[in-house]
């Protein structure tokens, strides 16, 4: 039994490092569009390398063409050919995807930086429906509510925000901030289990 217990522990890490890598290739892709491979893949290799440790494995863009290449299989990503260049977009289930992909999910096993990533938005009554559909899907990735328009969580999130950005049809009426200190966050940490 103790022979199987690193081999679970490799595993579950493993399974990890992939579900970090679609999140970020799906999101990166995302955010700029329809986008060049070579365009994608040194970003994504730089975002992903405090999760993927000393695997040389992982950061190779051989490796993440690869699992590109996997989720155009999947039907996540579209990939074109443009004068001789490779280029993908997402597809709709793609976005579904990348929008039912909560990153509230790791929180605990992320060490925390000490800041706060806070979104502040001001939609006018007359956008109440993106409005609410913002709350919904800020609440469904594991923000949680200071006020109405004022939500709080606390790891580096930008591209998620810049997804919901577009997703909601909202730009400059939503405001991304990463703030050092939050008045009486005890509560805060209890409820991202970070103390």
């Amino acid at each position: 039994m103790k022979n199987m217990m690193p081999e679970n522990n490799d595993k579950e890490k493993t399974r990890e490092k992939r579900i970090e890598l679609t999140k970020t290739i799906l999101a990166s892709i995302a955010v700029l569009g329809i986008v060049p491979f070579v365009a994608v893949v040194p970003g994504v290799i730089k975002i992903i390398e405090p999760f993927i440790g000393n695997k040389r494995r992982y950061r190779t863009p051989t490796y993440v063409v690869g699992v590109m290449g996997k989720l155009q299989k999947r039907g996540l990503i579209e990939v074109y050919y443009e004068g001789g260049v490779q280029s993908a977009k997402l597809t709709k289930k793609g976005e579904q995807i990348l929008l039912k992909m909560n990153p509230g999910g790791d929180i605990g096993k992320k060490k925390w930086d000490g800041k706060w990533r806070v979104v502040v938005f001001d939609i006018r009554e007359s956008k109440r429906e993106r409005r609410d559909a913002l709350r919904k899907h800020i609440a469904r990735y594991g923000f949680l509510k200071l006020q109405n328009s004022v939500w709080v969580y606390p790891h580096s999130c930008e591209e998620l925000v810049a997804l919901l950005k577009a997703e909601c049809h909202v730009g400059q009426e939503l405001l991304y901030m990463t703030v050092d200190k939050i008045e009486n966050d005890v509560w805060l940490k209890k409820k991202f289990h970070l103390e």
